[in-house]
């Protein structure tokens, strides 16, 4: 009984937090070990807010209920937004007046004996929460098998040609932009063709998302439904981590430069010999 009483659910709270947010997008993050540093630094912030808290109430299990009112009304600020409709600084003031009188209610309300019940009910119930997402969330798939392999690229050029793979995305043709939204885009096109690219006024994407028309392209392939499975995402982002067209260029003896994007399946590339990285946070680092 005296173990439960030893309050350690502020440090829980935090790894479930980051595990439920992961757990939420796991089919468009590339593995479990991206949580690592997130994990680390949510559980540093807690516990260094904890031990502040700590010596000023010279509490444990009063300072644990602190940090857990401010740790939860932080993650709930966007909700109070959305609820009070307000936004910018105005709503300071009254995430301020939650956060007070939650901490004055644990300061002034709450007893011994009632801070006891709380420390066995919180780490009851983080406790249960942790062992019920772990167990009803697989956090390890079977890794998706590349079978599409590099081709040899016949050397007729010498020096062989520089490649540059643009993605311009979400982006529409000269023939939409001028159609329906009575822009003039020939700028912009006229720049690129004088550089030597070559436009293709007239060209459809194959996909209407990113995800599967750039997978597509790097794996020369249309995808089925029966490979892309129960977790498409995570097979399209690994095809496109490792693809046969990076592989492809490597055969024929080319540096591939990678610039990364925020998403992690193309903040690096397998076959790439230099990557300029967009963060040095993952994906789920730069959104918690």
């Amino acid at each position: 009984m005296k173990k439960l009483l030893l309050p350690f659910y502020p440090i829980l709270l935090g790894i479930i937090w980051v595990l439920t947010v992961y757990l939420a997008n796991k089919e468009s993050l590339p593995s479990a070990s991206i949580m690592i540093i997130p994990m680390l630094v949510v559980t540093a912030i807690i516990a260094a807010v904890w031990f502040i808290a700590n010596l000023i109430v010279k509490d444990w299990k009063k300072s644990a209920l602190i940090v857990t009112v401010i740790f939860l009304l932080t993650i709930a600020h966007g909700y109070i937004r959305e609820y009070t409709n307000i936004v910018g600084i105005k709503m300071v003031p009254i995430w301020l007046a939650l956060m007070v009188a939650g901490i004055f209610a644990i300061v002034k309300v709450t007893r011994p004996k009632g801070r006891d019940s709380l420390t066995v009910i919180g780490n009851v119930v983080c406790v249960a929460i942790l062992v019920v997402s772990l167990v009803s969330s697989s956090l390890i798939e079977p890794p998706y098998s590349n079978v599409v392999e590099a081709a040899t690229i016949s050397k007729i050029h010498n020096p062989t040609p520089d490649v540059y793979y643009i993605i311009p995305d979400c982006y529409t043709s000269n023939y939409v932009l001028s159609n329906y939204m009575d822009y003039d885009n020939s700028e912009f096109t006229n720049f690129l063709i004088s550089k030597g690219f070559t436009v293709k006024n007239e060209s459809f994407a194959n996909y209407s998302r990113t995800i599967l028309s750039v997978s597509s392209v790097m794996n020369m392939k249309y995808w089925s439904d029966e490979e892309l499975g129960n977790y498409p995402t995570k097979v399209l982002g690994s095809a496109l981590y490792e693809n046969p067209v990076g592989g492809t260029f490597s055969k024929a003896d080319y540096e591939y430069i990678q610039l990364g994007s925020w998403w992690s399946f193309t903040a690096s590339n397998k076959a790439a010999n230099v990557t300029y990285r967009y963060s040095t946070l993952n994906e789920l680092g730069f959104e918690l």
